[in-house]
């Protein structure tokens, strides 16, 4: 779809900030660039902005399905009004590329028609939004975009990559860039195990990432800094007139929850309440049985069971959504009492699982509730962002927490700063990305993030173990990470 100026341009071409000129510089001044700003700081008109001081007429670009609705449409000719070339969004998979102008994809799209793609450059610069989204180098979509000989890459003159959160899980996630700019020339082996701290899996025979190694960790920042390869600053170093995000702990009690309208039994198993039961009980043993601290394993430290996270909501999936159920009814009272006490405009709360944010809508649904889910289509998704900046008597919005990513945007007119986690994601960069929405420029107030824990040593070792992650990421990027008095990461 190629979109009329006029539809997608209302209001004036903006200004630009003193650091998103610099970041059109940095862009411009190599072939390969990772542009790592802070989540807010519009990479996306900085892209814009060293296209147009290049006089870019073809490029090519990849991004999240959530990122293409439209959003680089809009931003294209908000910030480059008068570019000659036309941009196009590929919406279906059968859509025809056109021959001329720039392109905008999704991940999947590029993955699928990377052969017509790749005929139809050179591209003049291939931009991935999002690129915290390409990880694994023999994914398919990693192949299809930075394969040396056959993939976007080579039929691009520049590779722009673009994140707010460039190590979403750990760090061997910068390793195909780095391979493709050729600062790091030894295989993804060699890089994990000389910059990473790793166990063996012993049942599938591979290498587990767990951290960073602070040995190394001087050595992997001299080679990027000599490079010049990445950029990466904080909303406080370029923003300070932008208020801080502060962090709680907020400890709740624990609700009751009906076991079989959650778990319905499953009848072609002549399932009780009580297998119900005993299943969870399991579910609980096996969990506790990895999280807890005391307990000595010969071959897993605790370094170790950081990586079982992701595995660990797969192996215990109802154990972990019952425990989100619990925290329903205090948070329901909690937010209740808040906004009939006008402590807050509006409130963005965060949840993981579909039933716990349904549940937390219903409660709130006399205060304009709105639930955006993964299967909320774009439409939805840009109507309700809308009616929760626009309308004061929408005062809630609740989001999964995959689906509060990129190109959302939160802070509603400055009247949306404060935020409550009632789950989170095993993956960090995901939470990171979650928790920003309100944090972002026309921010006027100090952004309060709240995660609701339980009297629960499951729930409270799950936060601390997510926590733990964020600092090893942290400290990979030299970041600090602001944490309130009452949490005491583990060391």
């Amino acid at each position: 779809m190629t979109c009329d100026r006029r539809e997608v341009m209302p209001m004036p071409c903006p200004t630009l900030k003193p650091h998103q000129i610099e970041a059109a510089r940095f862009l411009r001044s190599g072939r390969i660039r990772l542009l790592a700003d802070d989540m807010g700081l519009g990479k996306t008109a900085a892209v814009i902005e060293a296209s147009r001081r290049l006089g870019l007429r073809r490029v090519l670009i990849c991004c999240p399905k959530s990122a293409r609705e439209r959003v680089w449409l809009r931003e294209w000719h908000r910030f480059h009004p008068d570019d000659p070339s036309p941009i196009t969004e590929m919406e279906r998979l059968s859509d025809e590329i056109p021959d001329d102008g720039h392109v905008v994809c999704t991940f999947d799209f590029a993955r699928v028609r990377y052969a017509d793609l790749f005929i139809q450059g050179p591209w003049e610069c291939l931009v991935v939004d999002e690129w915290h989204e390409i990880r694994g180098t023999d994914a398919a979509r990693t192949r299809a975009i930075l394969h040396p000989t056959e993939g976007l890459v080579a039929r691009s003159r520049r590779l722009w990559a673009l994140s707010g959160t460039p190590i979403a899980r750990n760090l061997g996630e910068l390793y195909p860039l780095l391979k493709i700019a050729g600062v790091y020339d030894g295989s993804l082996d060699s890089f994990v195990r000389h910059f990473c701290m790793t166990y063996c899996d012993q049942n599938r025979g591979v290498l587990k990432i767990t951290g960073a190694r602070t040995d190394t960790l001087p050595e992997l920042h001299d080679m990027i800094d000599r490079s010049g390869i990445m950029l990466r600053r904080l909303k406080k170093e370029v923003l300070p007139e932008i208020p801080d995000l502060v962090w709680e702990h907020v400890q709740i009690r624990k609700g009751e929850v009906d076991l079989e309208e959650l778990f319905p039994p499953r009848i072609e198993w002549r399932e009780t309440t009580a297998d119900i039961r005993r299943r969870i009980e399991e579910q609980r043993e096996q969990a506790w049985g990895i999280l807890d601290p005391g307990v000595q394993r010969p071959r897993m430290t605790f370094s170790q069971s950081l990586e079982t996270l992701a595995g660990l909501a797969q192996s215990v999936p109802e154990l972990l959504k019952l425990v989100g159920m619990q925290k329903v009814a205090s948070v329901i009272q909690l937010i209740r009492e808040e906004l009939n006490a006008n402590l807050y405009p509006k409130v963005f709360i965060i949840t993981r699982h579909t039933c716990v944010g349904e549940a937390i809508r219903y409660g709130l649904k006399d205060f304009g509730a709105l639930w955006l889910w993964g299967g909320s289509d774009a439409r939805a998704r840009t109507k309700m962002i809308e009616r929760f900046t626009g309308d004061p008597s929408c005062r809630v919005f609740i989001g999964q927490v995959k689906a509060c990513g990129p190109s959302v945007n939160l802070c509603a007119k400055g009247q949306c700063y404060e935020v409550g986690v009632v789950e989170q994601s095993p993956v960090p960069g995901e939470n990171n990305q979650a928790f920003t929405r309100p944090h972002r420029i026309g921010c006027t107030h100090e952004v309060r993030v709240r995660i609701f824990q339980l009297d629960d040593p499951i729930d409270r070792r799950w936060e601390e173990l997510i926590m733990k992650k964020n600092i090893h990421i942290a400290k990979t990027m030299r970041e600090g990470l602001f944490l309130s008095k009452e949490f005491d990461p583990i060391g």
